[in-house]
């Protein structure tokens, strides 16, 4: 778990450490969590991205408003997506 890997980090962030280049960064300034799922070799170029793009690009904390047909075409999008296994 991750009860023992929580980080104070940059951006005033919090940070909850897994295996293998798993993060969950939280933001509470911006209201928002970055969830990292990755099975990154250089992590900590992970985080620089996040970081050093991602941040500074939420300009509110504030939620956008609701949008049912780009919410759809979203998951429909999402649906399309994946790894096909053999069978």
């Amino acid at each position: 778990g991750y009860c023992y890997q929580m980080w104070r980090g940059r951006n005033n962030s919090v940070r909850l450490d897994g295996m293998a280049g798993q993060f969950v960064v939280l933001f509470p300034d911006k209201d928002a969590i970055v969830v990292l799922t990755a099975n990154a070799r250089n992590t900590q170029e992970e985080l620089n991205l996040v970081h050093n793009y991602l941040v500074p690009a939420i300009k509110s904390a504030k939620a956008i408003p609701e949008d049912p047909a780009k919410y759809a075409e979203l998951q429909k999008k999402q649906m399309s997506l994946g790894i096909k296994s053999p069978v």
